[in-house]
């Protein structure tokens, strides 16, 4: 699922005109072209979360989804170009196309939160700034749910008297 939304945010750069991206910490010294983007990963929050995400049906049996944990990954995008104008341009371009949210492939939508904007100060002959979003994720179980065949209702007079 992390590679979607780094696919989406790799799409976004590149059909907006950043020449290259790279998805490792070793790029930060082998990046020249500009513009160019580091895409990364860092530390992952796991938290246990236990609630009921969503009833459906499929092949005429009936299901719970439950989340058991949410995933919260932050992604890092680093931007480098000639000036922080142009830097400040591609930002303004991956805040404007990125969407809230997208689905995991299994009916669950996972937000997409930018947090926060760092610029990188003392680069060599080029701008450079990290955003920071916070991708949202989560584990699920599904549980089938019992059908109920038939219910008997039997209904008895009384009498006011």
């Amino acid at each position: 699922m992390i590679h979607t939304a780094k696919n989406l945010i790799e799409t976004i750069l590149r059909t907006g005109g950043i020449k290259q991206t790279f998805r490792d910490e070793d790029a930060f010294d082998r990046v020249r072209a500009s513009p160019s983007a580091i895409i990364l990963t860092a530390r992952e929050k796991l938290e246990p979360d236990h609630r009921k995400a969503a009833k459906f049906e499929k092949d005429g049996r009936r299901f719970l989804r439950t989340k058991r944990f949410r995933r919260i990954t932050p992604i890092e995008v680093t931007i480098f170009d000639r000036d922080e104008e142009k830097v400040d341009g591609w930002i303004r371009l991956l805040l404007a196309e990125l969407p809230d949210g997208i689905d995991d492939g299994q009916g669950n939508y996972t937000p997409l939160r930018p947090k926060e904007i760092e610029w990188i100060p003392d680069q060599k002959d080029r701008a450079a700034a990290t955003v920071f979003i916070e991708f949202e994720w989560g584990i699920y179980t599904d549980r089938e749910l019992g059908t109920i065949e038939k219910v008997n209702l039997t209904v008895e007079a009384t009498s006011h008297e």
